[in-house]
């Protein structure tokens, strides 16, 4: 059975640089508009990762409004938990400020495939008991 992952994104451009590698690893990737309802897509597809694709639109403050809407979503409606939640940017976020930020992974335009490939797998590998 393929794991899903919602790509929430109006960027047709960035929408097929995801879909590509993702589907070739076989992951079923949904894609909803970027104002879709966050709880609503996970209920939908029950994906084991979320994507923001935010392409170049928009500014840093509405990007950091964008994330903190879709993750108090999340938290508020996670139940037994939530999927790990990846943001695709164009801002510079340094390492070591990673954990500052909202979101579980951030990975700057352009992005390298593999690197996306290998933060999903390493998000979503079972934890040892």
């Amino acid at each position: 059975m393929a794991k899903h992952i919602v790509v929430l994104s109006s960027d047709p451009d960035l929408i097929g640089r995801l879909r590509a590698p993702l589907e070739l690893y076989f992951y079923e990737v949904d894609i909803e508009a970027a104002d879709t309802d966050v709880v609503d897509a996970v209920a939908r597809h029950n994906p084991v990762v979320v994507i923001l694709g935010h392409g170049t639109a928009r500014t840093a403050p509405e990007e950091w409004a964008y994330e903190r809407r879709i993750m108090e979503r999340l938290e508020a409606n996670s139940g037994t938990g939530r999927p790990a939640v990846f943001s695709i940017t164009s801002r510079h976020i340094p390492p070591d400020l990673m954990g500052a930020y909202l979101c579980d992974m951030y990975l700057r335009e352009p992005f390298d495939p593999k690197a996306l490939l290998a933060f999903i797998r390493r998000m979503t590998a079972p934890v040892p008991e």
